[in-house]
């Protein structure tokens, strides 16, 4: 009965934490992409982790909740004290929730910069900008920072390049097939001559 109980206790501070407190009779089915991801957050924090590990947890989630759950989860990191370890794609992100980046490599992977980031948590929506964003606030960035941050996006092109390009793309597209249609003339007509032979070759006999 007691361990029961101290279960259910768990189970409403995580609900709690998480802000689905009036949702706890609810089926999956019930609950938005959000609170499905908040249900997943509630269920590692009944363990009370010295670490959280979460894997890319907000990637399949709209702008605005997944902004809402990356400054619900600075709350629950600042006021539970837990270790995150957080894997993003997302700079912005990186730079919003971290206190030290990891920079990894593809294929193979290995890390390629290490990253601190003094500011303290929680920061302002124009502290992630401002170090993720190609043009950014104007404001200062660190050497490591400004190596990793993204470049611009490239102009738009010209009238005359989109006709050059188009122009390539169909060179390369026609040429294997003329190239399809002159073998097998080719080859029709190596067959219609040795038909043609062999013909010639019954009328004499």
């Amino acid at each position: 009965m007691c361990r029961r109980a101290d279960a259910q206790k768990r189970i409403d501070e995580a609900l709690d934490l998480v802000g689905l407190t009036g949702f706890a009779s609810a089926y999956p089915r019930e609950l938005s992409g959000g609170m499905k991801m908040r249900v997943s957050i509630a269920r590692a924090l009944v363990m009370r982790p010295a670490m959280l590990l979460m894997d890319e947890p907000f990637a399949a989630l709209d702008e605005i909740t997944r902004t809402k759950l990356n400054d619900d989860l600075v709350a629950l990191k600042c006021s539970l004290g837990a270790t995150v370890v957080f894997v993003t794609h997302s700079v912005y992100e990186s730079v919003a929730l971290s206190t030290r980046i990891i920079v990894m490599a593809p294929r193979p992977g290995r890390v390629v910069a290490e990253i601190s980031i003094a500011s303290p948590l929680p920061r302002d929506e124009e502290f992630g900008l401002a170090l993720s964003t190609p043009r950014g606030a104007g404001k200062p960035l660190s050497p490591c920072m400004r190596r990793w941050r993204p470049s611009p996006f490239p102009p738009f092109p010209s009238a005359r390049d989109v006709k050059s390009l188009n122009s390539q793309k169909l060179f390369e597209y026609l040429l294997p097939t003329a190239a399809l249609i002159f073998a097998l003339l080719v080859w029709e007509f190596v067959v219609w001559a040795a038909a043609s032979r062999r013909i010639c070759c019954l009328r004499r006999a």
